[in-house]
C-alpha cells in the first residue's frame, strides 16, 4: 500500500541519512521474457510481462513524492525505461512515455546515461548503447544533459566499449 511504501521508504532514507548517505531508486525495466518475438504489441496481455517495482514512469516518480526525504532521489536509466515504452505500438507514443520519465527532473538525483532503441524490437532488451548512436533522440538526451548540469556530482556514462566510441559519445553530448 502507499502508506507502507512511504513508511518503509522514509525509514530507509533516514537510516541512510544517519550514515551520511543518500538513498537512490533506479527505474527497473520491463522484461519481455515469454512474449513471442513476433507478437503484436497492441494485443499483448499486460499480465504476460514479468513485472518489477518501478518500471512505469508514474509509479517511479510517485515513490519520490511518497518518501519525501531530502536524501532520497531517483536514478534514471534510459536503457531500463525503453523496454517499458515498447508496450506502446506507436513510436510517437513510446517517445512520449520516455519523456515522461523526465516529467519531474528535480527528483532525479543520478543518471546512468546510456542509449537504447525506441523504434525496433531490439529495444525490448536492456541494450546500454552508447549515447548518440542510439535512436532515443536529441530532445531526450538534451533534457538529460540539462539535468546533469544542475547536479553537484558526476553522471555515470554506464558502459565503455573503446576509447574511440567514448570520444564519439562525449562529442555528441557536448554538441547537445
Amino acid at each position: 500500500t502507499g502508506r507502507r511504501l512511504r513508511r518503509r521508504g522514509r525509514r530507509g532514507a533516514r537510516r541512510c541519512a544517519a550514515l551520511d548517505l543518500g538513498l537512490v531508486l533506479e527505474n527497473n525495466w520491463a522484461y519481455w521474457n515469454g512474449v513471442p518475438a513476433d507478437a503484436d504489441v497492441a494485443t499483448v496481455d499486460p499480465d504476460a510481462f514479468l513485472e518489477y517495482f518501478c518500471i512505469a514512469p508514474d509509479q517511479w516518480l510517485a515513490v519520490a513524492g511518497a518518501v519525501d526525504e531530502p536524501n532520497f532521489s531517483l536514478c534514471l536509466d534510459p536503457s531500463h525505461a525503453t523496454p517499458y515504452c515498447h508496450r506502446r505500438p506507436d513510436i510517437a507514443d513510446r517517445r512520449a512515455v520516455l519523456m515522461s520519465y523526465l516529467a519531474k527532473p528535480l527528483l532525479i538525483g543520478h543518471v546512468h546515461w546510456n542509449g537504447s532503441d525506441i523504434e525496433t524490437r531490439q529495444g525490448w532488451y536492456d541494450l546500454h548503447m552508447n549515447v548518440g548512436v542510439d535512436n532515443l533522440g536529441d530532445e531526450f538526451h538534451r533534457a538529460i544533459k540539462q539535468r546533469a548540469l544542475q547536479l553537484d556530482h558526476p553522471i555515470t556514462i554506464e558502459h565503455f566499449r573503446t576509447p574511440e566510441a567514448l570520444d564519439a559519445e562525449l562529442a555528441y553530448i557536448e554538441s547537445l
